[in-house]
């Protein structure tokens, strides 16, 4: 059955009754779907939710969510286990303390959304092909989670942490932080967990122009299997080396080794950690610069 299908079958009647249950919070039972189960869960799919799209208190436990309107969502102290987000719409979502075990995301959009208010939890869920444009986090944290060939573009993750997660698929602008940019975020949205990105693979991803700050600990990380990528400590230190040759280099090698160093300093004084993929230092530097860029940044410091 398609999405136009899914949703043309709820009643009037049937959206104000499902819709004031989720409002009203508690645990969702099977008495509450106009459908019974679908593939053994609750069938709620399709669901076209009202304004205000909002969900707080709930339980959701084996429930079918796939192909429903839940834009823009409101959605704060929900415990979900093994629920369905199948090309389901949850632009603008804010996602306020909430649990998520086991859950599914395919296809499903987040464009505008912001994940991880009050410290919401991420645990063994999967995000497939999923869009997140214009999307972010603030504190979410992620254990055990696959993002698979997700739109992740200009995706700002803030202090979300991630622990046992593995990202596949081309990750483009994106930005991994240990903490808060800012020192006033901390008394705004709380205190986060650090993100040390413990066994995050990437083995099977692309990074292009990916950035890592805020004291974001590399140290267990993964890289990228298929082009050529360095995962550096001392960071700082190593920019600073590099600094000192460069600046005995000849033209332009000296220019665009100042160049790198200048674009990528910033951040090092609270970053120890670096990912980075050559093939990007190419796109942006002289070939003969960088095979001299990547030789002393490789050198043991």
């Amino acid at each position: 059955m398609n999405k136009k299908k899914l949703q043309e079958r709820w009643s009037a009647q049937d959206i104000k009754r499902v819709a004031s249950a989720l409002r009203s919070g508690g645990e969702i039972a099977e008495s509450l779907s106009p459908f019974g189960r679908h593939e053994e869960r609750i069938d709620l799919r399709g669901f076209p939710m009202p304004a205000p799209v909002r969900i707080e208190n709930a339980t959701l436990v084996g429930v079918d969510l796939s192909a429903t309107e839940l834009s823009p969502l409101w959605m704060e102290h929900c415990q979900l286990k093994n629920v369905l987000f199948d090309h389901a719409k949850l632009d603008g979502f804010s996602d306020q303390g909430n649990r998520f075990e086991s859950c599914r995301f395919l296809g499903t959009s987040f464009v505008g959304g912001r994940l991880g208010y009050q410290g919401s939890q991420y645990h063994g869920c999967t995000f497939e092909k999923c869009k997140f444009t214009t999307a972010g986090g603030i504190r979410a944290e992620f254990y055990g989670c696959r993002f698979t060939d997700c739109k992740l573009k200009g995706v700002d993750f803030e202090a979300s942490a991630f622990e046992d997660c593995i990202f596949e698929g081309k990750l483009a602008d994106v930005w991994f932080r240990g903490g808060y940019p800012y020192e006033g975020y901390e008394r705004k949205f709380g205190t986060p967990k650090t993100n040390q990105m413990k066994n995050v693979s990437f083995a099977g991803a692309e990074l292009e122009l990916v950035a890592f700050s805020n004291d974001c600990d590399l140290t267990t990380v993964v890289l990228p299997e298929q082009g050529e990528y360095r995962k550096y400590d001392r960071w700082a230190r190593r920019l600073l080396r590099l600094k000192d040759e460069a600046n005995g280099w000849e033209e332009p090698d000296r220019k665009e080794g100042q160049f790198f160093v200048q674009v990528t300093m910033p951040h090092a004084q609270t970053q120890e950690w670096m990912i980075v993929n050559v093939d990007d230092v190419r796109k942006h530097i002289a070939p003969h610069a960088t095979e001299r860029i990547i030789e002393s940044l490789d050198k043991p410091i």
